[in-house]
């Protein structure tokens, strides 16, 4: 029988818009797989036995003073500036003396007129001349004519000032020209013997902290600037702001450094109970009517793993923000630290 033409042409039609169809479907690819999820995760350390604290508190000079001219009068002389080092001796200001020097050729002449009237005497005296009472008098004169001779004397030089040891000039107070009291405060000086950090530490916290307890100190704002220090005073009286004031003597020099400046210092207290491990308080998962769980995660392949739930028990919260744990896991664990609400049970996750 002969086929028809037209009949034909329909079926090879069709053929190709099905083989089309295969052919698409085919070359289409297998929905990919869902990969793992990355977790942040955290290992379980060994038992501690210590906490960090971290405490702000201020440089201080350990030999820091202030210090003026013992006579007043106007400065002709200011010889140092701020951060200056100077030795033992030299000199940082000078007065107008000049009142003090006629003071000073005064009392010499009198010293002078009073020791040749004493010896007159005294040969009057031996010569039996004169009495007991004008040889005491003459002697007596003498006596006090010599004292304020070297009271004068010590007038003048009480017009210069110098360094009383050696170290850093701290603050300049006065200017030339200034007219100054006796006493009154020109140069603060910070000594060569080093720096003490002053930190207040809580009423509940001083017992804790004992002499030559080792603290890290950081300057505010400079994370260069990091020296270590050791505990050498624990003031026995409560300040103004409840704390009680606690000496950090820092270890060696840095002229990058100042009386003044603000900073933290960092050190290691005892835990009560230590030898307890702890982590931090957002591994723990606390859902109502459930004991606390955290998210263990087994490893599977070197950076891939599976999550499994591991309930624990739980003890005090540390001043460091860590949780004790009883019970529930050992050193070596590996935790989900972040989005512990946003996981499951057997989720396959690849660990960050």
């Amino acid at each position: 029988m002969r086929s028809n033409g037209k009949c034909d042409t329909v079926l090879l039609g069709i053929m190709v818009v099905i083989s089309s169809f295969i052919g698409a479907s085919c070359s289409k690819e297998a929905p990919e797989a869902m990969k793992p999820r990355p977790v942040k995760t955290i290992t379980v350390a060994e038992p501690a036995s210590v906490y960090e604290r971290v405490f702000s508190g201020q440089l201080n000079a350990s030999e820091g003073t202030g210090i003026g001219f013992q006579v007043g009068g106007r400065i002709v002389l200011l010889a140092v500036k701020v951060g200056q080092r100077l030795e033992k001796g030299q000199v940082l200001a000078k007065l107008d003396d000049s009142d003090y020097k006629n003071q000073l050729s005064d009392a010499e002449a009198q010293n002078s007129q009073a020791k040749q009237e004493l010896q007159r005497t005294k040969r009057l005296f031996e010569a039996g001349n004169a009495s007991r009472s004008q040889f005491d008098s003459a002697n007596a004169r003498e006596q006090s004519t010599e004292a304020a001779l070297e009271q004068a004397k010590r007038r003048v030089r009480d017009c210069v000032l110098v360094m009383p040891y050696s170290g850093l000039i701290g603050n300049v107070a006065g200017e030339v020209q200034q007219v100054v009291s006796a006493g009154q405060e020109i140069v603060s000086i910070q000594g060569n013997e080093g720096l003490e950090f002053q930190i207040g530490v809580p009423a509940d916290l001083v017992g804790e902290i004992e002499d030559g307890l080792v603290a890290s100190i950081t300057i505010s704002g400079r994370d260069d600037l990091s020296y270590t220090g050791k505990v050498t005073e624990i003031s026995p009286q409560m300040a103004t702001n409840t704390t009680y004031p606690v000496t950090i003597a820092l270890e060696g020099e840095d002229e990058r450094i100042r009386a003044g400046m603000d900073g933290v210092a960092k050190v290691w207290l005892p835990l009560a109970g230590g030898g307890i491990v702890t982590i931090p308080l957002e591994c723990v998962v606390a859902q109502a009517g459930t004991e606390p769980f955290v998210w263990l995660v087994r490893a599977t392949t070197l950076n891939l793993g599976i999550i499994e739930r591991a309930p624990i028990s739980i003890g005090d919260l540390r001043p460091d923000g860590e949780v004790a744990v009883i019970s529930g896991l050992e050193t070596g664990d590996v935790l989900v630290s972040r989005g512990v609400h946003r996981v499951e049970a057997g989720l396959q996750v690849r660990l960050d």
